[in-house]
This record gives structure tokens, sequence and C-alpha cells, in this order.
């Protein structure tokens, strides 16, 4: 879509084209991940002093029980029995976020015999065509309480330089509550700590996930 699109082209020329010229003039730079540090020193040749803020959030907000009664409450609205497995998408339907993807990984699972409900959270509504999933849009507080109820998250992005530089807002939500994470290879830095730390799998399409259930 973005290479289809002129006018997009010509907003991403215009803004690499600031993002130049400002980091040409800077001794430092606020970044979210190592990784975009050293992109920025490889095509800009830039060699300032980089702070890494990755996104954080509050994870006392919620206490145990508080956690576990909000589970108990959205599974119960959205219909989600005990023996079943709940998938949960949330965030903007983007070119780089494959909900194709997300939604081929839910059925190879229940091809395979798996009982799961499929929860899509997202402002982008009527981009969703799909018969057999759930779909909400809702306030951000409200997201932080839905995902509560869900077993599976899914954080897929495709091969873009977007995507290997980004540390997504979502992993740090998904962490909260509890959810085991599917992801791809390419979120460079979140895909090695969900190696490191056994939050989640890593893969390159749907068959290695079923495997690995």
């Amino acid at each position: 879509e973005f290479n289809r699109n002129p006018f997009k082209r010509i907003v991403y020329i215009s803004l690499k084209l600031r993002e130049k010229g400002i980091l040409k003039y800077s001794d430092g730079a606020f970044v979210i991940t190592e990784s975009m540090t050293k992109y920025f020193g490889k095509r800009y040749n830039w060699e300032g002093e980089a702070f890494i803020v990755p996104p954080a959030i509050d994870s006392k907000e919620y206490s145990f029980e508080e956690a576990k009664a909000l589970r108990k409450q959205w599974r119960e609205k959205l219909s989600v029995e005990d023996d079943e497995v709940l998938f949960i998408y949330s965030g903007r339907i983007e070119v780089d976020e494959p909900i194709a993807d997300a939604h081929a990984t839910f059925t190879s699972y229940i091809k395979e015999g798996g009982k799961a409900k499929f929860l899509i959270m997202t402002p982008d509504v009527k981009k969703i065509n799909y018969g057999d999933t759930m779909v909400m849009s809702c306030p951000q507080k409200l997201v932080s309480e839905v995902l509560f109820a869900g077993d599976i998250a899914m954080l897929l992005r495709d091969n873009v330089v977007t995507s290997k530089v980004d540390f997504p807002n979502k992993y740090p939500e998904y962490l909260k509550s509890n959810m085991f994470i599917v992801s791809t290879p390419y979120i460079s830095e979140v895909s090695k700590e969900i190696n490191d730390t056994g939050t989640g799998i890593i893969i390159k399409n749907n068959s290695m996930f079923v495997g690995h259930l």
C-alpha cells in the first residue's frame, strides 16, 4: 500500500529528510531501542549519544485479586468458556501489523481441534471482515481490563524497518495481562526478550505455533 500511494511516499521522504537534518545538529537523542540507535548511525552516519527509553506501564495498577476478578468478569461478558482459549489482538490495523496472519494463526489452532475464540480490539473496526471473530473498540483504560480475559496475545509484524527498530507499547501491556505472547522475529529486541524470558513464542508461520502447543 505504501509503495502504491504516491502521497504517502512523498510524506515518508519528507519526514526522513527532516529526521536527517535534526540528527545532524544533535548531540544526543531519546530512542526506544538499541536497534534504533544503530539504524540512525548506519543511515545518517550519526555519532551522537543515545538515551534508550523503552515504553513502560504501571505493573502495580491492579492487584492479583483485581486482575483475577477482571478476567472472570470479561470472560463472562465475552461468553468465553473455561475450557476455551481466548486469542487477543489489540491495536490499530496498520500495514506492518498483519491482522490476516493473526487470524490465520487462530484458525490453524481451531483446525487442530482446539477450542478458542478470537477478540480484536481496535478503533479500525470497519477494516475487520471475519465472521468468526469478536471485534470491539473501547477506551484505553478499558482495553487494559479486557486484556486480562485473554490467554494468547498476538504481536505480529512484517519484516520492515519500522518493525526492526520498534518496541511496541502493546508488549508490556500483554506482559501485564499475563498472556502467552505469539510474535514474529522482526521486532528485534522484543523477540530477543521473549526468547530469553520464555514469555511466548517467536514464529514465522502458523504451523510453528500449532506445533509448539
